[in-house]
């Protein structure tokens, strides 16, 4: 299997390869402006696309799917009830200091929902904070909560 990573490895080695072969003059237009393609539409490529804004340098995103977020997908269920889920990384911890800096930048209301949930596990519905845990697991659970 091909990741992204491989593919642009294997494409720059590839493109080094034609120049060096080369025994004509190509001509290359070495212009001060500075231009830049930035592969994937995701938190990555949205913070380099912002960076790059910053600095007025001209770039260009190219996304394979049909929409953006990258791994961070918000997927509505039902619309008339405004259902939604998170079918992706969706939480921002304490130590995710730009990402929390761009949620200030950006107005954008964090809401902490941790395990504010309802559960369906092996056939038994647990309302929310009423899952049951074993003492070893919740001692476990407590501390990763603590460091989060």
């Amino acid at each position: 299997m091909s990741t992204r990573r491989t593919f642009l490895k294997q494409a720059g080695l590839a493109g080094a390869a034609v120049f060096l072969a080369s025994d004509s003059k190509a001509v290359f237009s070495l212009t001060r402006e500075k231009r830049v393609i930035i592969i994937g539409a995701g938190l990555a490529g949205m913070a380099a696309a912002k960076k790059l804004k910053e600095k007025n340098i001209d770039y260009v995103i190219l996304e394979a799917r049909k929409r953006v977020g990258g791994r961070v997908f918000s997927y509505q269920i039902d619309a008339m009830d405004d259902l939604n889920i998170e079918l992706g990384a969706e939480w921002i911890g304490a130590s995710h200091q730009r990402l929390l800096a761009l949620c200030d930048e950006y107005k954008l209301e964090l809401i902490n929902n941790q395990f504010d949930t309802h559960l369906i596990y092996r056939g038994r519905y647990y309302k929310n904070n009423e899952w049951e845990y074993s003492g070893e697991w919740k001692k476990q659970f407590d501390l990763m909560l603590k460091n989060y």
